[in-house]
């Protein structure tokens, strides 16, 4: 009687229970060796090297700063005439605003004429996010006005203090709107007369992408230093030092940079890990610059 083989035999596929040693020896040599060929033809792996040299970035997109910078007039009609502010304003790479200004006053009704050109100093700082930057302004007031009524002219000295806090949000426009309280007292005959009440202004707004640059070097005990720079679009800067530390067995590396003025909060952390010289990866940088904080998703291709 035929022995009955198994479909699998019949097939013309070896049949495992009845293969000999030498054949399942070489079968596994075979594929042990296609194995090797495939895991050699494979790309080698690239580690990171460690930072060194200048990297310089633009930081845009989500990452723009502005501040204030350029003229603003804002108007408040009274009965009868005007009230007028105009400003001045320019930011540095630290956040600090500076600009000067005046207020303009021109009021006329049944009782008489009011006149003059109040002058101001702004200074301040700016503040919030990339989305909502917040810069807080105080504007000093020193000044005359002339007071008329009917044959008679009293010119009236006055001063006072006003403070802002200026909105920009997204998507960012031309001028910063400063509502704000302003407090103004006069000297009537030897009286003094004040003013207590909300007084508004507008300061002019620019910004865009900011450059970050650095220029590292890592030692033999894999810690990274050196110095960096944030830029803004109006080409104010601020200097930065860095330190970090580079992993040698993954490519690796940790990266911060604080402000050198160590007064000042401004700093750029990276994210826990980042290849620096790898063409394909990105981080995210979390940064407080000009005084703005904000976050942004960057490449870390060299540049």
């Amino acid at each position: 009687m035929m022995e009955q083989r198994p479909a699998r035999e019949q097939a013309g596929l070896p049949y495992p229970f009845r293969a000999s040693p030498s054949y399942t020896a070489g079968m596994l040599t075979r594929v042990y060796l296609a194995a090797l060929v495939a895991l050699l033809s494979l790309p080698a792996l690239v580690r990171a090297a460690p930072p060194a040299g200048p990297y310089i970035y633009e930081i845009g997109g989500n990452g723009e700063i502005w501040y204030p910078d350029g003229e603003a007039t804002f108007c408040d009609p009274e009965s009868g005439g005007s009230i007028c502010v105009n400003t001045s304003a320019a930011t540095d790479g630290t956040g600090a605003v500076t600009g000067t200004g005046t207020v303009t006053v021109h009021i006329s009704d049944s009782d008489g004429q009011i006149d003059g050109d109040l002058p101001m100093t702004i200074t301040g700082n700016l503040g919030g996010t990339t989305k909502a930057p917040h810069p807080k302004l105080v504007a000093a007031i020193s000044g005359s006005l002339t007071f008329q009524n009917g044959g008679s002219e009293l010119v009236v000295p006055f001063s006072g203090v006003s403070k802002y806090t200026c909105k920009d949000p997204l998507p960012h426009g031309a001028l910063f709107e400063c509502p704000g309280h302003l407090k103004l007292c006069g000297l009537f005959a030897g009286h003094k007369s004040c003013f207590n009440g909300k007084f508004g202004m507008n300061v002019g707004a620019a910004g865009g992408p900011w450059t970050l640059s650095t220029n590292l070097s890592t030692d033999a005990g894999n810690l990274v230093t050196g110095t960096g720079s944030a830029k803004l679009a109006n080409d104010a800067a601020q200097d930065y030092v860095a330190s970090g530390k580079y992993n040698a067995a993954s490519g690796l590396s940790k990266l911060t940079l604080k402000a050198a003025d160590p007064a000042s909060k401004n700093k750029v952390a990276f994210a826990v890990t980042f290849g620096m010289y790898s063409p394909t990866s990105t981080t995210t940088i979390k940064f407080k610059v000009a005084g703005v904080s904000g976050s942004y998703v960057l490449s870390l291709a060299p540049p």
